[in-house]
């Protein structure tokens, strides 16, 4: 076990939360009611580790964004600081029950930090090789249905405008082959 796991199962050190708030671009962390702005990329990921590695007993809570957060949880688990990916519902419906209404990115990272704070929420594990490689075949499989979905109506523009009857001889005017003898 990492330091910073066993430190969160240590009931003499108590849990010291940091709500980050993923965007596309960039990530905004509440760490000790202080804001960093950092960016979604490689950098910001080694300036997040570097800002979190020092603190014992640190969680980090973030939301499931739609894929942004993938690379920045990823870092995390590589240090094997602890993070938990939550539903995004669920943290706003938190929020709203706190008072907070207001959405900017600095709000959302501490209200994160405050629902680590309330709920204290599991870690969430690293994926396994088996997930990884299944999800990337989902999103494959996600970006070819697409693809052929676009080719459909293409396709039936052809058969009803007769360019499909010049590429086949045999076909009928919505374009499917008629086998009349």
């Amino acid at each position: 076990m990492s330091q910073h796991t066993t430190a969160i199962m240590n009931p003499n050190i108590t849990p010291v939360y940091a709500g980050l708030d993923i965007a596309k671009a960039s990530l905004q962390l509440h760490l000790q009611s202080k804001s960093y702005d950092l960016p979604n990329a490689p950098a910001g990921h080694v300036q997040l580790i570097k800002r979190l590695a020092a603190i014992p007993g640190l969680h980090v809570i973030c939301e499931a964004t739609g894929g942004y957060e993938r690379a920045s949880v990823a870092a995390l688990h590589a240090v094997a600081l602890p993070v938990s990916v939550l539903n995004p519902a669920r943290v706003r419906q938190f929020a709203r029950a706190s008072g907070e209404l207001a959405k900017t990115d600095p709000i959302d990272a501490a209200v994160l930090t405050a629902f680590g704070q309330a709920f204290a929420p599991e870690p969430t594990p690293p994926r396994t090789a088996t997930e990884l490689k299944l999800a990337a075949l989902v999103t494959r499989r996600v970006q070819t249905a697409r693809t052929a979905g676009r080719r459909g109506p293409a396709r039936r523009h052809l058969c009803r405008s007769g360019f499909a009857q010049t590429l086949h001889p045999l076909a009928g005017p919505d374009g499917k082959t008629n086998h009349q003898s």
